[in-house]
């Protein structure tokens, strides 16, 4: 579940370790939580900013054909 090609490009393979030693670090659920979380989020930004890409790619294609 935790692997490194889940977490996007920018975010780097250090910051992704540290990310990942933090979450251990903290005793008990709560660092798992945190991490449940955090990869949460990462998804939901991610499936954001792809679905806005293709939406944007979509209105163009339209435009473009009303145009004709």
């Amino acid at each position: 579940m935790n692997s490194p090609s889940f977490v996007p490009q920018f975010a780097g393979q250090r910051r992704y370790a540290d990310i990942m030693r933090a979450g251990k670090s903290s005793v008990g659920l709560g660092g798992v939580e945190a991490m449940m979380w955090i990869q949460i989020a990462i998804m939901v930004i991610a499936a954001v900013m792809f679905a806005w890409r293709i939406v944007g790619l979509l209105a163009a294609n339209a435009k473009r054909q009303h145009h004709r």
